[in-house]
């Protein structure tokens, strides 16, 4: 394929390719729709387990029969705000083979869990698998590559790294031999597929960085180019949550010491080139989210307990265009938006020792339909079946 081939043509091909194999496929069921997964990462060993929802038409939601579901791994918990084991896009769907995908960072391995029709959840065979990584805590899904993230870098004598691996049809995860990245104390947070391509954008928070990989058809990682965002003043941006455009080519980071979003373009060799910034109104801004229609983006700051909404009308240059404050006791972190664009779910996570009891919730936010500007509903937050103690990460929706 040439390198000079543009990100619209890899969509537009790949969505080509896609398409002629469903024509060739035998009929399947109907992908799970209406649910929402939150992971409990429970630290007690063996306990750790998805939480499942399913989500009603005015957007609130209903604890689903047999919930929470074990992952048969352990959890890992982090009750400081320093964010040394945060990150984003923890777990992921693979939705031709109907398999969610958890890491269960105090047992240093990767449950693959089958999505009934009706949200519940069963171990594939073998399940958890094993990853060469030390604590696992965030995943990302390319074809059916799995990247795994793995962040020890606050774990004595721990060592960060990327492992990468073939996610089965069967729900499995064989991980490539000599796949692992090894990255030292720099903080990975999260691994996000480019939309149409074989390149995944990281993120490294401690180094400072984004970099572009390219996954190989024997499922590892080439890394094509690291990047810093430009110095502000005298102040070097840290880089944490990051975001793909489904449909332009840009790649938006949470700039949280300097409070702005940056904008990436992504070429077809997957080369990154510095577009700018834009202000957030909120404090520290973290975990980035583009709506699937791709018009908004959405960022959570966890210093202020708020949610930023970003006009996307020039994807190039996002524009902040609100700004809501939703008072939680923890902190917010990791989001995820509807496939309907209606709903916005923001997951509110222990923080400090007086949070504790205090969070673990979810807050259900309504999108407008022309604006995009996010409303909290009344009925929220959704306290989750969890005691304190316990640091509730990552959000999926169906």
């Amino acid at each position: 394929m040439s390198k000079a081939l543009s990100f619209g043509k890899l969509v537009c091909l790949t969505t080509a390719l896609v398409g002629s194999a469903l024509l060739a496929a035998p009929a399947r069921a109907a992908d799970p729709s209406n649910l929402l997964y939150v992971e409990s990462n429970n630290p007690a060993s063996g306990q750790n387990a998805v939480i499942g929802y399913q989500r009603l038409l005015d957007g609130t939601l209903k604890l689903l029969p047999g919930s929470p579901f074990l992952t048969g791994g352990t959890g890992l918990y982090n009750l400081a705000n320093g964010a040394i084991f945060d990150g984003d896009n923890i777990m992921v769907y693979d939705r031709f083979n109907r398999t969610l995908y958890v890491p269960n960072g105090g047992s240093n391995t990767i449950a693959g869990l089958h999505v009934g029709s009706r949200g519940n959840l069963t171990p594939a065979a073998g399940s958890p698998f094993a990853t060469a990584g030390q604590t696992p805590n965030a995943l990302g899904l390319s074809g059916n590559s799995l990247v795994v993230v793995s962040n020890a870098g606050a774990v004595p004598g721990g060592v960060s790294s990327y492992n990468s691996g073939h996610a089965t049809a069967a729900g499995g995860y064989v991980e490539s031999t000599r796949s692992q990245q090894i990255l030292g104390a720099v903080n990975p947070t999260e691994a996000v597929p480019v939309p149409g391509t074989h390149y995944v954008v990281t993120v490294e928070m401690a180094g400072g960085t984004i970099s572009s990989q390219y996954v190989d058809t024997g499922h590892k990682l080439h890394l094509v180019q690291s990047i810093k965002a430009p110095i502000q003043g005298t102040t070097q941006p840290v880089q944490l949550g990051l975001a793909a455009n489904p449909i332009a080519p840009y790649i938006y980071v949470g700039l949280p010491n300097v409070a702005q979003l940056a904008t990436y373009s992504i070429d077809g060799t997957g080369h990154l080139t510095f577009v700018g910034t834009s202000p957030n109104s909120g404090r520290a801004i973290c975990w980035v989210q583009v709506a699937p229609d791709g018009k908004h983006a959405y960022s959570t700051n966890p210093g202020d307990g708020s949610v930023s909404e970003y006009d996307l009308s020039n994807p190039a240059s996002p524009v902040e265009v609100a700004h809501v404050a939703l008072h939680p006791n923890g902190a917010l972190f990791q989001f995820k938006i509807s496939p309907d664009n209606q709903f916005l779910y923001a997951l509110e996570s222990e923080s400090s020792a007086a949070s504790v009891g205090l969070s673990n919730k979810i807050h259900i936010l309504q999108l407008a339909p022309s604006t995009g500007t996010p409303t909290e509903l009344p009925s929220s937050p959704v306290a989750l079946p969890l005691a304190g103690g316990t640091r509730a990460q990552g959000v999926l929706v169906f």
